[in-house]
């Protein structure tokens, strides 16, 4: 299993539009919603594979980063205690 940053830049409305694009993100093993656009996921799938998915469920002026995390090293600011928390279990 991976860990993998999402970052997501959705620029087409309603946000209705994106009702698949969020349920893809939490078929994940585990997941959390950092902000409005940014998504921690733990999964077996690729990168590519994830980018990929979630290209086909975002518009066309919208755009996405997906970044495997290292575990070991990451820090945080006002994140909530029960997010960091998790982050420390994987």
């Amino acid at each position: 299993m991976n860990t993998y940053v999402i970052l997501l830049k959705l620029l087409t409305a309603p946000i209705d539009r994106y009702i698949g694009l969020f349920a893809y993100i939490k078929t994940a093993s585990t997941w959390a919603k950092l902000s409005k656009s940014t998504w921690i996921i733990k999964t077996s799938r690729s990168a590519s594979e994830i980018r990929d998915n979630i290209s086909g469920k975002i518009g066309s002026r919208d755009s996405i980063l997906v970044m495997k995390v290292s575990t070991n090293y990451w820090a945080s600011n006002k994140i909530s205690k029960k997010i960091t928390d998790w982050l420390k279990t994987l």
